[in-house]
């Protein structure tokens, strides 16, 4: 239920109609929502393995008596008593006496072959993360430590950062670590940058922070060490969120309420596209610093729309920047060919009145609260003490219906705190769930997303896929909640997403492609799931309380996305761990949504009163 303000903000909207320059706004927006999908999956491409194995101390061999220490880069002359690679000369021999002679037996055994008393015959072994030498006498050595002469890597990519600074074995977790503070950057954008918006305007705080974020990508390319490279990933992460945060909400302000379901939806295709286009990015560019200057270099384009981006008229009204607001009409009508009604244009004289609520006829009449009062009896003023209590509101002063008489009073304003919440039982069940759910769709989906690596196939062509996936996700999973409801979908889709990794646990390993689709099934039902979890926590909440719900909700959102990363590094010592803990969750959320009531196609609930008294 829209309050006063928000009403007639949709009627002017209503009236100026949906044309050019909505529609140029939408493309506009839709570019700068997209590339935040960039700087979300391109650490798969920057930071990407491209197989490693320790680097064996002889890498370079011929008919001469040198090899190269791979170590230290130089050549070692092979002389009586000398020490081979770094080795202790007595393990292998006091003397050499003879030219060595190298045979490569495979990409990660050799041979040597010499005058050595009691040795005919060295093989050295490497895997990713160990060393080790035996003999023909059956006597194997493992070298102290992780690959003592280094790691040698795939041609895939030119360079990651996972291979300029040995991001491998004991140290392999800074990868998905760097991932993890990207996330927390994220959370404190989402708490820092929005107010920001609702204070300096949409338009101006979203360029500012666009702006801001391409010298700090830029910047990214150059660093030298993994400290700078996660410090800085952290502030990418916080200018991210705060750009597609404020860029959906500038969106969703652009049409009137009867498009904004449609918008979403269409809305979330550029983000979809984001996650394809980087798939694509990262298969044509294979050195990581130049792959991140392409991520951040396309804002420089988008910077130059700024002048072509109205602001919010919401926001403009909100602020009583009333003149701002009636040039913003006056445009729209204009582009969209609309002759607009003078009662629609905000009068001239609103203009200098910044101080008074009354220069948009919101409030209502004090006249109801008197007629309420005539009309009680001593038992009803009781009872209207009781309704008081829950109907609260922080904008406007809120009317009020006793559910047997009819008769209307206004509440004048309350503070509401996040222990509303908690204080009945009803309510205290629906907020824990609602919080459960936003944690396991958060875990769920970048959980699966992070995933890409370690799935069967090209991780270019899945994450692609993973993309794609979501376009048809989202619009099934707003469908079904216009047209079947808000619970049993949810359910549904979070069920899906659970029984399609569990069986993908029980698939072979040779049946790769099979594991990869049920993988994808899985994408599908978390997308459509996340699709529909917003919209149904905004009509489950009631109004007086919607804001510290939904504001708790984001926390567990963040939470979710913030632990995504460290459950797929666990998949390195534990390989089923991400698809079990990933299943049981959903599963257990899908169930859970079956405990919710339905809000399909009911009024939203303005007072906890609301929620108390449903049946």
């Amino acid at each position: 239920m829209a309050t006063g303000r928000e009403a007639e903000v949709d009627s002017i909207q209503m009236q100026l109609g949906t044309g050019s320059i909505q529609i140029m706004t939408f493309f506009i927006l839709g570019l700068i929502y997209s590339r935040g999908a960039w700087h979300v999956f391109g650490i798969m491409f920057l930071a990407a393995d491209p197989g490693h194995e320790c680097s064996l101390p002889i890498q370079l061999f011929n008919d001469s008596d040198s090899y190269l220490d791979s170590s230290y880069n130089e050549v070692v002359n092979s002389k009586p008593g000398a020490d081979i690679a770094g080795l202790d000369s007595t393990i292998i021999s006091e003397s050499l006496g003879a030219t060595p002679n190298f045979d490569m037996i495979s990409p990660t055994l050799y041979s040597f072959q010499g005058g050595i008393p009691g040795v005919s015959r060295i093989n050295w072994t490497s895997d990713s993360c160990g060393l080790k030498y035996s003999n023909q006498n059956g006597t194997t050595v493992m070298l102290p430590g992780e690959c003592p002469y280094g790691w040698t890597y795939g041609s895939d990519y030119e360079t990651t950062i996972l291979s300029e600074w040995n991001l491998v074995c004991d140290r392999n977790f800074l990868v998905e670590l760097s991932i993890t503070i990207f996330m927390i950057g994220s959370t404190i954008g989402a708490m820092t940058i929005s107010p920001l918006a609702d204070r300096f305007g949409r338009k101006k705080v979203m360029m500012a922070c666009l702006l801001s974020q391409l010298v700090f990508g830029c910047a990214l390319a150059f660093v030298n060490s993994y400290i700078l490279f996660a410090v800085l990933r952290f502030v990418i992460g916080m200018l991210n969120n705060g750009i597609g945060l404020t860029s959906y909400v500038l969106m969703t302000e652009t049409f009137p309420t009867c498009h904004r379901t449609t918008m979403s939806i269409a809305f979330q295709v550029f983000w979809s596209l984001g996650i394809m286009t980087v798939s694509g990015l990262g298969f044509l560019v294979r050195n990581w610093r130049h792959l991140e200057l392409l991520l951040s270099l396309p804002s420089v384009l988008l910077i130059g729309f700024f002048w072509l981006l109205p602001e919010s008229l919401p926001w403009l009204i909100s602020q009583k920047r009333w003149k701002e607001a009636r040039q913003m009409i006056q445009l729209i009508a204009k582009r969209n060919k609309k002759i607009v009604s003078a009662d629609v244009l905000i009068p001239v004289e609103c203009e200098s009145d910044n101080s008074s609520t009354e220069a948009v006829p919101m409030q209502r009449s004090d006249a109801i609260d008197r007629e309420g009062d005539e009309h009680l009896s001593s038992g009803e003023r009781d009872e209207e003490l009781k309704i008081k209590s829950d109907c609260r509101h922080q904008d406007n002063p809120l009317i009020c219906l006793d559910s047997q008489s009819g008769v209307g009073f206004a509440v004048k304003e309350h503070s509401c705190s996040i222990l509303d919440l908690f204080r009945n039982s009803r309510l205290r069940r629906y907020s824990l769930i609602m919080f459960f759910l936003f944690l396991v769709n958060s875990l769920g989906y970048f959980g699966i997303s992070f995933s890409v690596p370690v799935l069967h196939g090209d991780p270019f062509v899945n994450l692609c896929i993973m993309g794609a996936v979501e376009i048809p996700a989202n619009i099934i999973g707003i469908v079904a909640g216009q047209r079947v409801g808000r619970r049993i979908p949810n359910a549904g889709f979070l069920l899906l997403c659970g029984i399609a990794n569990i069986v993908a646990l029980f698939v072979p390993p040779e049946k790769g492609l099979l594991k990869l689709g049920f993988v994808m099934l899985g994408k599908f039902g978390i997308t459509a799931a996340y699709s529909t979890i917003y919209l149904y926590s905004a009509e489950i909440f009631p109004t007086a309380i919607r804001n510290h719900a939904m504001g708790i909700s984001s926390v567990f959102e963040n939470i979710g996305s913030i632990s995504a990363p460290l459950i797929v590094h666990g998949a390195k010592s534990i390989p089923q761990l991400p698809l079990v803990l990933f299943g049981v969750l959903t599963i257990i959320g899908g169930g859970l949504s079956l405990l919710l009531p339905e809000t399909y196609s009911k009024p939203l609930p303005q007072t906890v009163h609301d929620i108390t008294s449903e049946k």
